[in-house]
């Protein structure tokens, strides 16, 4: 029996994925029947249906978080759009290549919870539904939304490996990258700080892909080659007065990486050390 494609999975629990974008659609009373009071979408979404799309449960140590991988660009961008901006049109940078969106209604479980209720015996809907959605935990979701491509839009060359491996482990690298944010955000939610987070991220993206760390292609994300800037992701992070030592910072965890991150690791192990030990962190 052929599965049903993940946008309509999806779609059963978020049903603004079925509407469409623009400035208009939010204020709608189509948008309010459907996403504020959860009735059933009669429209079907309107993506292209790619047989390479996952959606995948990942366990981590802050839980499990749903993972969903879109490969026509198209589809990511509406999906970010439909999730995270109340299906608005706005703009989203050419260089965003993963979101991880929380809050989420997922009216699939409060309908099932309300089905398991009645057929219980239960006779005041309202009121348990009342009681049901006073937690958070109980109806409201992450989910992570990754695109394909090229990861940190670091060419196959410069990676070094072929075009079709690099598609792999950039998928493999940006998931375990968005997940390393949810661990952090979730589990260590003091230990904020941009560059480190960035770095932490891509080390557990690149352990999590190549079972090992690798200082000089996470370098490479950043922008970094043979300790000096050319130009990347960092820039992103800190102003451009910053720069400067911001690039001396990032070598420094880079060489620290490098002596103690050594051997063959699994995602998250190391992760959680710097963490809880705070290493980096001022």
């Amino acid at each position: 029996m052929k599965r049903e494609h993940i946008i309509k999975t999806l779609a059963r629990r978020y049903p603004q994925l079925t509407l469409p974008i623009s400035d208009e659609t939010r204020h709608t009373e189509l948008y309010k029947k459907t996403v504020l009071r959860g009735e059933p979408s009669e429209k079907e979404p309107e993506f292209s249906f790619s047989e390479y799309d996952r959606l995948e449960r990942i366990a981590t140590p802050a839980g499990e978080v749903d993972v969903v991988s879109l490969r026509e660009r198209e589809d990511f961008e509406h999906c970010i759009r439909a999730l995270a901006h109340r299906c608005e049109a706005v703009e989203l940078p050419k260089t965003m290549g993963a979101s991880t969106i929380s809050g989420l209604i997922n009216w699939e479980k409060i309908h099932t919870h309300e089905q398991e209720y009645l057929a219980s015996g239960g006779e005041n809907w309202d009121e348990e539904f009342a009681r049901f959605t006073s937690d958070r935990k109980n109806y409201r979701d992450t989910v992570i939304v990754l695109s394909r491509g090229n990861y940190s839009a670091l060419s196959p060359e410069e990676a070094g490996f072929d075009a079709e491996k690099w598609t792999e482990l950039s998928y493999d690298i940006r998931k375990y990258h968005e997940l390393a944010h949810f661990v952090s955000r979730n589990l260590f939610p003091d230990n904020k700080d941009a560059v480190r987070d960035e770095v932490l991220a891509d080390m557990n993206g690149v352990i999590g892909a190549l079972g090992h760390f690798d200082a000089e292609l996470e370098g490479k994300f950043l922008g970094i080659r043979d300790g000096r800037y050319y130009g990347g992701r960092l820039e992103n992070y800190v102003e451009r007065s910053e720069l400067d030592g911001a690039v001396e910072r990032v070598n420094g965890m880079l060489e620290y990486l490098s002596e103690n991150c050594t051997g063959e690791q699994k995602p998250f192990e190391y992760l959680m050390k710097l963490e809880k030990e705070k290493i980096f962190l001022g």
